[in-house]
């Protein structure tokens, strides 16, 4: 057997017949040294895997310190996000962190395999669990050990290649134009119908809407910006749990903490946005703006002196969401119309925006998706287009002249000196 040459690493077998390898990058800066391992089915698999690793070494993507475990490793991730990110978003990270915690949490994180990933996705999915969690699994820890490779505890990352169970896309079903007028007929009986209108026109998220500040409606400009969103926390305990005055749940402690109707960042940065409004909008938005005032002087002393939110309660708070929620389906009542979800009024400002031939960037823009994939959710508008431009060939192609041949480049300039000058294209023309 061929002794292997300084620097190249070491290759062994274990009885169960894993070839492993392993190579030296020296001491890190605590002092302990560095050892990075591979594994494989077979020894050229693994030799293959350790001289990458040795490429990595000459390249200078060398992990530094001590090597966690993943368990070890997920933890310090989340208390990372947490400082970041909403309490609703940490919880959700969290919970799947422990899938892989509890998989394989007392594995080195540079030993983790791409097989270990699929394994815990494949047991999820044995669970029940949705394939939509899968990907957000998937997400999830690829963010984590992403994060990882920027702080050089490892060189690759095993969820890249990792497969999941793939996400049918739902088709939406927006609301029907009669459905929209009726919704819109039903809320100018109340005193929100602006709050409506905004989300059927320009699909904003409900956070997006409650916390809109009359700062940020520019009336001469005709636009609005998306600063921020509201969303409800949950209490905290800020006494023992299980005392006399509050039987354990946060929502009764008198001292309470953390909880009720925040606001923070929007979903992403591409969240941050500033849109043009209809002027239906607009005129809308100030009948609304001379009704709060009157509300305001009504409420007096109760009356609370915040930042000026455009939609708050009859005394000047913040709404709930779940308040919220309840007006949308009232008012869905009210209106006779099917029984849909609040989302689903920024579906129809999607579905709308795209059959009357908006881009698909500048819808993309108007509603702050973070990505443009999310148009294939909505086939069924992007076949009406397509059936709409086939028809208008048609319509063009069964023109006696066009059809017969018998056109002459001087009939076509005879037809457009006719028809008067062309227009040269708008730009704003796609926004309307």
């Amino acid at each position: 057997m061929t002794r292997r040459a300084a620097g190249e690493g070491s290759l062994y077998r274990t009885p169960d017949g894993t070839w492993h390898g392993a190579v030296s990058f020296g001491k890190g800066a605590d002092g302990k040294r560095i050892r990075m391992h591979v594994r494989a089915k077979t020894k050229s698999a693994a030799a293959a895997k350790l001289r990458a690793r040795i490429r990595d070494k000459e390249a200078g993507l060398v992990p530094t310190g001590g090597q966690p475990t993943v368990e070890e490793w997920l933890t310090q991730w989340l208390e990372l996000t947490a400082r970041t990110r909403k309490e609703s978003t940490y919880k959700t990270y969290k919970t799947f962190c422990q899938y892989a915690i509890d998989a394989f949490g007392d594995v080195k994180l540079d030993q983790v395999t791409t097989e270990q990933i699929e394994m815990l996705y494949a047991c999820l999915a044995g669970r029940g669990l949705s394939p939509a969690t899968e990907a957000s699994v998937h997400r999830t820890l690829h963010a984590a050990f992403g994060e990882a490779i920027r702080r050089r505890r490892i060189v690759h990352n095993p969820v890249d290649h990792a497969r999941h169970t793939p996400v049918q896309d739902i088709e939406v079903e927006p609301l029907s134009v009669d459905e929209v007028k009726a919704v819109l007929t039903a809320a100018r009986a109340g005193r929100q119908a602006a709050r409506w209108e905004m989300a059927l026109t320009l699909g904003l998220r409900q956070g997006e809407a409650l916390g809109l500040q009359w700062g940020e409606i520019d009336f001469d400009r005709k636009t609005l910006s998306v600063r921020r969103a509201a969303f409800s926390a949950k209490w905290r305990h800020g006494c023992s749990q299980g005392t006399p005055t509050c039987g354990g749940k946060p929502a009764k402690c008198p001292s309470r903490t953390g909880g009720g109707v925040r606001v923070g960042p929007p979903k992403s940065r591409r969240a941050l946005r500033t849109v043009a409004m209809p002027e239906s909008l607009v005129s809308s938005l100030r009948t609304h703006q001379v009704a709060q005032a009157e509300e305001r002087e009504m409420a007096g002393g109760k009356w609370v002196q915040g930042p000026g939110w455009v939609f708050p309660t009859r005394t000047g708070h913040l709404v709930r969401s779940t308040d919220d929620w309840t007006a949308w389906k009232d008012l869905l009542k009210r209106a006779g119309v099917r029984d849909a979800r609040l989302h689903d009024a920024r579906h129809t400002a999607a579905s709308f925006m795209l059959a009357n031939g908006v881009d698909g960037r500048v819808v993309m823009d108007i509603l702050g998706w973070s990505r443009l994939e999310m148009m294939a959710r909505y086939q069924h508008v992007n076949t009406k287009l397509q059936e709409g431009a086939v028809r208008k060939m048609g319509e063009l192609l069964s023109d006696d002249q066009v059809l017969s041949g018998d056109a002459t480049p001087a009939d076509y300039e005879s037809e457009r000196t006719q028809s008067g000058p062309t227009r040269s294209p708008n730009p704003s023309d796609s926004t309307k």
